[in-house]
């Protein structure tokens, strides 16, 4: 068997199996999602379907259904009678994808910094908590998980869900860029720190401040990550 396919079916057996009470498509979707991000299935992947149907114990029919999820996500490239595999990172796509998220979180900052009180605050210090204790316990995996709860609960607040699932099926470039810079040193403890500067402009209700925060906090364009492209070029696409 692919040494690939080895090192998934592990992190499948000890992850969590699937819930047979619960439809199956959308925790195949979900499993493969997080695998790819973190790259556990890295760029340019061949995905064989029989052996991920093996794998999770099911049919094809809801590993297909999940592919075309994510197909449409980018994160996965299928060519009719080829093959299927991970899509390599596009810089043009991250781009793409960071030009919407700081448009859209600018206002998310503005609406939350002009109602903003006690009761999120507390919940957003009670997430950068647990964030911090994965950094210091060098739990990566647990410290975008947080990064991720932390930003999501800003957009719960505002009852904006459908705006944070446009932002996240749009991002799958740029969170495999972060997994890929988020080891780099000093990295995680600057994310905690914007975080924190983020809070605490929100507790003071300063909009100009949130939002200049939250400038500093995303990247500004995708450029700022050649250096890792240049470290892992064959986990990028040419274009």
């Amino acid at each position: 068997m692919l040494q690939w396919m080895q090192s998934f079916m592990t992190l499948v057996a000890t992850t969590s199996a699937l819930d047979r009470e619960r439809q199956t498509t959308p925790q195949v979707y979900d499993s493969l999602r997080e695998s790819i991000i973190c790259l556990q299935l890295p760029p340019g992947q061949v995905l064989d379907r029989t052996e991920l149907a093996k794998t999770f114990s099911i049919s094809q029919t809801p590993v297909r259904e999940a592919l075309i999820r994510l197909r449409e996500e980018y994160l996965v490239e299928v060519i009719p009678q080829v093959s299927t595999r991970v899509s390599l990172i596009s810089l043009a796509r991250a781009e793409d994808a960071i030009f919407l998220r700081r448009a859209i979180e600018l206002e998310v900052v503005h609406e939350l910094a002009l109602r903003a009180d006690v009761q999120l605050t507390t919940a957003m210090w009670a997430i950068w908590n647990r964030q911090q204790a994965c950094e210091q316990a060098g739990d990566l995996d647990g410290f975008m998980t947080m990064d991720e709860e932390l930003h999501h609960l800003m957009y719960q607040w505002l009852r904006k869900e459908s705006l944070w699932r446009l932002v996240r099926i749009r991002s799958g470039d740029v969170d495999r860029i972060r997994w890929l810079h988020l080891p780099l040193p000093g990295k995680a403890k600057r994310v905690l720190e914007e975080h924190k500067q983020l809070i605490h402009a929100l507790e003071k209700n300063d909009v100009g401040l949130a939002q200049t925060y939250l400038r500093n906090h995303l990247p500004r364009s995708a450029e700022a990550f050649s250096q890792i492209r240049d470290e892992h070029p064959g986990f990028f696409s040419p274009i």
